[in-house]
């Protein structure tokens, strides 16, 4: 206990914001006042609604298990996770989908056809290199 902690208002608990739908988190330090977390720093207040997640760090510098809230800013209080069978069947293998949208994008490149006017200039600069080339040669 330091010297400052007696003028804390509340008790430290760690904190991980949900920011755009998931794709992105923020992790950091908030004030727990009750049933009302605070950070002070952006003047934000979010309400607990849900408990903590445990968190188990295993790298050296932060090694530890912790006791974090999820955040999501857009609705002003702590969420909870949980499992839904409609997620499971819509994500299950990442790897299909990014093999079917890379055999469309090899689809679509293959249908491009050129301009004539992209293939004249093509001709003419393979003409004037090859001649460039023929000359040095």
């Amino acid at each position: 206990m330091g010297i400052f902690s007696r003028f804390s208002r509340g008790d430290r608990a760690k904190v991980l914001e949900i920011i755009d739908d998931g794709r992105e988190y923020v992790f950091t330090d908030m004030t727990r006042t009750g049933e009302v977390l605070a950070d002070k720093i952006k003047q934000k207040e979010y309400a607990i609604v849900s408990d903590s997640v445990n968190l188990t760090v295993d790298n050296n510098l932060k090694k530890g298990r912790y006791h974090i809230y999820l955040v999501d800013p857009s609705v002003g209080a702590t969420v909870s996770i949980g499992r839904d069978d409609t997620i499971l069947k819509t994500r299950t293998n990442a790897n299909l989908i990014g093999t079917v949208m890379s055999s469309r994008l090899l689809q679509q490149a293959f249908n491009i056809r050129p301009s004539i006017m992209s293939l004249l200039i093509t001709g003419i600069l393979g003409i004037i290199v090859g001649a460039f080339i023929g000359k040095i040669v």
